[in-house]
């Protein structure tokens, strides 16, 4: 991985360089104190680009921007080839709970990341692939998924997401843990109970305290599932 990053990431290739080193130098665990630690700020100071392997075709890369939630956004990419494992994982996180894949789930989510068109010279092939993909997810999110985009949670908003939650019946609901917390807080206060229990709530995106846990559990009385 190391060797890859060296020949093929510009961010490390420069680095490597700039330390005087070749691309197979670092060998054992201690040798990783001899390369920078890359932080937050680390990825806001450089172009994204500069931390993109160039031997990854541009059709592959999803490009990305964190919610800000936490801290201000910046942009990143993911790999069309690694989602399958990506979706994979997410499945096998939600089995432990007794979570099938066809369940009905709700996403509360402060925005959702539109689909950019595909690079010029992307193969024809990849093309299909994209479009099917997307037709198939299309079909699978139809069956399965609601999304709610919310923002700063108040009292009108929290009773407009209970009314969805009663019609869409979902199994079980995913947020980022604050949106889940303050949603909680707000109903409570209304004494707006759900009329049919929650099977999970998946928080994510954000640590999950122990008091925003206790409020979570409070109010939704179902198991809390910290996929952060």
């Amino acid at each position: 991985l190391l060797r890859h990053a060296a020949e093929r990431v510009p961010f490390y290739r420069e680095t490597y360089r700039r330390l005087g080193l070749a691309p197979d130098a670092l060998r054992t665990a201690a040798d990783l104190a001899r390369l920078p630690t890359v932080s937050r700020a680390t990825f806001q100071r450089y172009p994204a680009e500069q931390f993109l392997a160039d031997d990854i075709p541009p059709h592959r890369r999803l490009s990305r921007m964190t919610s800000g939630s936490t801290a201000e956004p910046f942009q990143f990419y993911l790999d069309h080839q690694a989602m399958a494992r990506y979706m994979a994982s997410h499945l096998l996180y939600c089995s432990w709970f007794d979570l099938r894949p066809f369940d009905r789930w709700m996403r509360l989510t402060v925005s959702r990341d539109a689909p950019l068109p595909l690079p010029p010279k992307t193969p024809l092939a990849a093309r299909w692939r994209t479009a099917a993909r997307a037709r198939l997810w299309k079909l699978y999110e139809r069956g399965t998924q609601e999304h709610v985009t919310v923002w700063e949670i108040d009292a009108d908003q929290a009773v407009a997401i209970h009314r969805r939650i009663e019609a869409f019946r979902p199994d079980y609901v995913l947020s980022y843990t604050s949106i889940l917390a303050n949603v909680a807080e707000e109903l409570m206060r209304r004494d707006l109970r759900l009329s049919q229990p929650l099977r999970g709530v998946i928080a994510t995106s954000e640590m999950l305290t122990p008091s925003a846990r206790r409020q979570i559990e409070q109010y939704f009385g179902a198991p809390v599932i910290n996929r952060y």
